[in-house]
């Protein structure tokens, strides 16, 4: 069967490997239980020792799904860390499978294709792919900025960062770099049937020819004026 895959560089085979394993830590951080420990003081003076996620909180290991805006943990702004995430999934799965289609579909089927514009993404020289992939990459990794930033305090008190940020991490950082990294080794490594060289015509004076007497110029029009005035 014959697809681009068999024609692409062994760098791009790596990333698109890579991207497809990349896949995995991004779905463990989507999907976490917690991103964050904390441990805070109460109203009533009590400590308070809790974790949460993007999409569950726990509190003194009494877990519920996390309230996404105005509670006690996290204010509003942990909205825009959700959304980003949320956007960075499906440009990851489409870039996979994008991917996956471009690479691995037979040529012939490619060639048959009859919508215009999928024919266009799924071309060998389309980097859709590694775009995709890219924007994914950066998407999560605004929002994990955010995260930083907005829980920097509360890591200078001795929160601590949890197996699910760093799998988050892991999983914005491969689709960034497996995106630029696709783009610089695109392009596909086709043969090229060579084209037989143009013959050379070669001109060579026959025997006879190279014995003759070149005549100048002059001597024909002299011999012309002599021939006039006989």
């Amino acid at each position: 069967m014959d697809t681009i895959w068999a024609h692409r560089g062994v760098p791009y085979k790596i990333c698109i490997v890579s991207l497809g394993v990349g896949i995995l830590p991004f779905l463990l951080g989507f999907s976490a239980p917690d991103w964050l420990w904390f441990s805070q003081i109460g109203d009533n003076g009590t400590e308070i020792n809790g974790r949460f996620g993007l999409w569950e909180l726990c509190l003194n290991y009494i877990c519920t799904s996390n309230p996404l805006t105005g509670n006690q943990v996290v204010n509003d702004w942990f909205l825009t860390v959700v959304i980003c995430q949320s956007l960075a999934l499906p440009f990851y799965i489409v870039a996979l499978v994008l991917a996956g289609l471009q690479n691995f579909a037979p040529r012939s089927w490619l060639r048959r294709l009859h919508i215009q514009m999928l024919k266009q993404l799924l071309h060998r020289d389309s980097e859709t792919p590694e775009d995709l992939a890219f924007i994914s990459g950066f998407l999560s990794f605004l929002g994990i900025i955010v995260f930083m930033i907005m829980t920097s305090e509360e890591v200078s008190r001795g929160a601590y960062y949890s197996w699910g940020f760093a799998m988050a991490f892991a999983g914005a950082a491969i689709p960034v770099l497996t995106g630029v990294l696709m783009c610089k080794t695109h392009a596909p490594t086709l043969t090229q049937h060579s084209q037989p060289p143009e013959p050379r015509v070669v001109q060579t004076l026959s025997p006879t020819d190279s014995r003759r007497p070149v005549r100048r110029p002059t001597e024909r029009r002299n011999r012309h004026a002599r021939r006039q005035a006989n």
